[in-house]
């Protein structure tokens, strides 16, 4: 459901300075009639897809937000789920990466901009496809995601409550910015001093794979078993093709 709002005031806000950025819209669109955004509600999440056009690892994510909330401001929970792409590449996972969350600053339908730390900094591969859902349980009163003026992309809505979604299309986009670290997947121990891939970072796999630790599912499935020979191969393939 999209949501056509009167008021047109937006914060004085930018996004924080930061040294890789990931994927980045514009900011929020004002209409005629004010910011349009997605609902979120207990009945409607709201997924956008971005591909990282190099590997880098999570750090932040920032998103435009309204409230419903005219009074006060609501402090609304808002979940934010990093995800893999479905097998169609249309619509996300259902497996959560890492899910963070934040509470709505907005005050009415001022867009405002919430950000957010990664703590896993879980890994991005280049040219592979992610989604950021957004999510609350809020049936009244409940915030919106911006759309973004201009920028054009992927999203995907809910159906049937929250966990279901359509097939996402080309359109207007929510107004987002995520930030990361420019990194190398071989390079499983971080090593800076030459040669940067060698033995330990075979080893540096093979201790995050026996720990079940998310960065060895280098192909980022998500059926079970998650973890599989498959991911082995991945990361051979990886340490071949070698780092940038």
């Amino acid at each position: 459901m999209v949501r056509r709002l009167r008021i047109i005031l937006l914060a004085g806000l930018v996004s924080p300075a930061a040294a890789d950025i990931i994927y980045q819209t514009n900011t929020p669109y004002i209409g005629i009639n004010g910011p349009p955004a997605f609902t979120l509600s207990d009945e409607q999440s709201v997924a956008l897809r971005f591909t990282p056009d190099r590997d880098y690892t999570l750090d932040s994510l920032s998103v435009w937000i309204i409230s419903d909330d005219q009074l006060e401001i609501s402090h609304a929970p808002v979940r934010v789920d990093l995800r893999s792409s479905g097998p169609d590449g249309l619509r996300p996972a259902s497996v959560s990466i890492e899910e963070m969350q934040f509470t709505v600053d907005a005050l009415g339908w001022n867009p405002y901009l919430e950000s957010v730390q990664s703590r896993l900094h879980p890994f991005l591969h280049a040219g592979r496809d992610y989604w950021i859902v957004l999510s609350c349980d809020l049936h009244n009163n409940c915030p919106g995601w911006n759309w973004s003026d201009g920028s054009t992309g992927i999203i995907a809505l809910s159906y049937g409550g929250q966990i279901n979604f359509n097939v996402g299309g080309d359109g207007a986009v929510t107004a987002t910015t995520i930030e990361g670290t420019t990194a190398c997947y071989a390079n499983c121990d971080q090593s800076s001093a030459p040669p940067l891939l060698n033995i330990n970072d075979f080893q540096c796999f093979l201790n995050a794979f026996a720990a079940g630790d998310p960065y060895a599912n280098c192909d980022d499935s998500t059926s079970a078993p998650i973890l599989n020979v498959n991911d082995f191969v991945c990361f051979v393939n990886a340490f071949a093709v070698g780092c940038p």
